[in-house]
Formats: structure tokens, C-alpha cells, sequence
């Protein structure tokens, strides 16, 4: 499993006008994960806590895989608002 993370650089969007979105694009493979979560789970467990629980979940399903993020934030004590979006990608 592999996870990439990156700390945004500037506003969210909405938040100062003139703001452009910082984009990237990556190449997602069968079997690839995509978790997407809410700033409440990352500053809950930081960059580091996000990587281990992912590899702590170690799970093809990714409810499975979202629930136990979004666990670990609470367990860490989140203070704000959580939401984990998860989804594995299969070739047909």
C-alpha cells in the first residue's frame, strides 16, 4: 500500500479570493487505494499517524479501511469534524 501526502501551501479554497488550487496528478494502478479525509483527521494523527493506521488496516475493503482512520482520529482525540471517503480501484 502505497500513500502520498502533502500539506497544502495555501488557503483552502473559498477562503481569500484570488486563490488557484494547488493540483497534482498521479497515476493509479489496479488494486490502488484513494483515501481522501477532512483536515480533522489529519491534524487529529499528522502525515505519520495517517501512514500507520493506513498500514496498520492493511485491508483490500476499503469501508474497512475508512472506518479505521477515521477510529484512530477519534481515539487521538480529533476536535474537529472527520470524514473518511475511501475506495479501491479494480481492473474489469
Amino acid at each position: 500500500l502505497f500513500v502520498r501526502g502533502s500539506t497544502p501551501s495555501t488557503m483552502p479554497a473559498g477562503i481569500v479570493d484570488g486563490v488557484l488550487p494547488l493540483t497534482n496528478r498521479y497515476q493509479l494502478y489496479d488494486g490502488d487505494a484513494l483515501v481522501m479525509m477532512s483536515d480533522g483527521v489529519e491534524d487529529a494523527l499528522g502525515f505519520k499517524g495517517v501512514s500507520e493506521a493506513v498500514e496498520a488496516a492493511d485491508c483490500m475493503n476499503p469501508q474497512r479501511l475508512a472506518d479505521e482512520l477515521l477510529s484512530s482520529a477519534l481515539k487521538a482525540g480529533a476536535k474537529d469534524d472527520c470524514t473518511v471517503i475511501a475506495l479501491r480501484l479494480f481492473a474489469v
